[in-house]
């Protein structure tokens, strides 16, 4: 729109920290890692640059949420905690343990969606083929069942002309609209300006 924030955010950003408790266990589409990863995102997108401490803190608060599987959650590791955690240790320049993840990212992707929340869990969500294509981006590593993702996603168009989170029906609503427009704009190539993967800050 051209113009910045009324308030600059920058102070309250800098004086927040928010990790994920190991006590807690992510419901539905919600995961562990959203407050950290829209915080990250925040800072990266104001350029405003993580401290050393921070950058420690972040590490700690992470990598004791990947299991054996390679991605990360708690207790299990899904598809869009392991994008996200992903995406936030590259943000600290952490170096990522790639395969291990992409062993993860294989055992979740699927013939029949695209890619699956969670391994040999069914149905998929929209919100696990998003992250998938968003993890599958950042380590470079082209979705294997690109027909599935695009079949799975028209599929979720509502009559209404906005998109619904599951192929099975539901309400259209302006959050899942935009993540299979994006999804879309990614298999296509576009680069989203504030959707391309963070960089170190």
């Amino acid at each position: 729109m051209g113009e910045g924030p009324r308030y600059d955010p920058g102070e309250y950003l800098m004086r927040l920290f928010p990790c994920p408790d190991p006590r807690t266990e992510a419901i539905v589409a919600f995961s562990l890692f959203d407050s950290l990863h829209t915080w990250v995102s925040l800072r990266a997108l104001y350029g405003i640059p993580l401290s050393s401490s921070e950058r420690t803190g972040i590490k700690h608060a992470v990598l004791p949420f990947q299991n054996k599987s390679g991605g990360f959650g708690s207790p299990l590791a899904s598809m869009k905690e392991t994008w996200q955690a992903a995406e936030v240790l590259l943000v600290t320049g952490y170096p990522l343990g790639r395969q291990n993840i992409v062993r993860f990212v294989h055992s979740c992707e699927d013939p029949e969606f695209g890619y699956l929340g969670r391994p040999d869990t069914r149905p998929s969500y929209l919100e696990d083929v998003y992250a998938g294509l968003r993890l599958s981006a950042l380590l470079s590593h082209p979705p294997r069942y690109r027909d599935a993702v695009i079949d799975f996603l028209r599929r979720c168009r509502h009559c209404s002309g906005g998109y619904a989170r599951s192929v099975f029906g539901g309400i259209a609503t302006l959050e899942f609209t935009a993540i299979a427009v994006e999804a879309f704009a990614m298999l296509s190539g576009v680069e989203l300006f504030h959707r391309t993967p963070m960089r170190a800050i």
